[in-house]
């Protein structure tokens, strides 16, 4: 998911410097392709994963990695049709749908999965927002692929999640804190405010993509500010929190 953000950013950046097929360019299609063979090749495998033990979706959805990669994987359809849409519209078209529907699942297995587990499951987390607003980066896709009402119905369901997430995320973190190990997570914070950005500038809502431009701002420099604390639980793979986020 990471890896789809920075090849999709660093395509923007070729084209806002005005080489549409320059060397900025090829670099960001090489990313871009690398990053589509291994996320076919995951796809591909963890299909067969579930041909062989379909119950494996269950046991992962218990744990919060197990939630986060599944929540990654629904959101990677997005970045590929993103990034498969100036080539194959009509497939990108396909994969879009494909996700939001693989998505849709997926949230409504993540909501039972919290009514029947413990309390402990449905207390706050920044995971929230990769589990429940990430469809946020399909607005973007549906967008570009002329979905526009769609799109801006995305966009206005990730903006009223995300407000009740900051809300109750403060609350929690000035009540209770967070533990070191899971502060890598807070950088999720910023990925919301970036996308709904990006979803409002393809729309053509400058003023709305200006405040959450200063709003990802407000939140990058935060983070940075307190990276030190941020980082005190030292490396784990929740470290993979940070790439997406920055990306967008």
């Amino acid at each position: 998911m990471g890896l789809f953000g920075l090849g999709l950013a660093l395509r923007r950046a070729a084209a806002s410097l005005g080489e549409p097929r320059g060397f900025g360019h090829a670099v960001a299609e090489m990313v871009l392709g690398a990053v589509v063979l291994l996320f076919v090749s995951g796809a591909v495998s963890y299909a067969a994963k579930l041909v062989r033990r379909p119950s494996v979706i269950r046991e992962e959805l218990r744990t919060m990695p197990g939630r986060l990669g599944l929540s990654a994987f629904a959101t990677c359809f997005y970045l590929l049709a993103t990034t498969l849409s100036p080539y194959l519209p009509d497939l990108a078209r396909g994969v879009f749908w494909a996700g939001l529907a693989l998505h849709a699942g997926l949230i409504a297995l993540i909501l039972q999965t919290f009514a029947a587990g413990p309390a402990e499951q449905r207390r706050y987390s920044p995971a929230g927002h990769l589990y429940f607003v990430s469809p946020a980066v399909g607005a973007v896709t549906a967008a570009l692929a002329g979905y526009s009402s769609l799109a801006f119905a995305i966009m206005l369901y990730a903006v009223v999640l995300t407000s009740v997430l900051w809300a109750w995320g403060a609350d929690r973190l000035i009540r209770e804190g967070m533990p070191p190990p899971l502060r890598p997570l807070l950088a999720l914070h910023l990925a919301p405010a970036a996308v709904i950005g990006l979803v409002a500038a393809v729309l053509g809502l400058l003023a709305v993509a200006q405040v959450m431009a200063a709003l990802s701002a407000f939140i990058l420099a935060a983070l940075i500010i307190g990276a030190r604390k941020v980082t005190a639980g030292g490396f784990s793979a929740l470290w993979g929190a940070f790439t997406f986020p920055l990306a967008a």
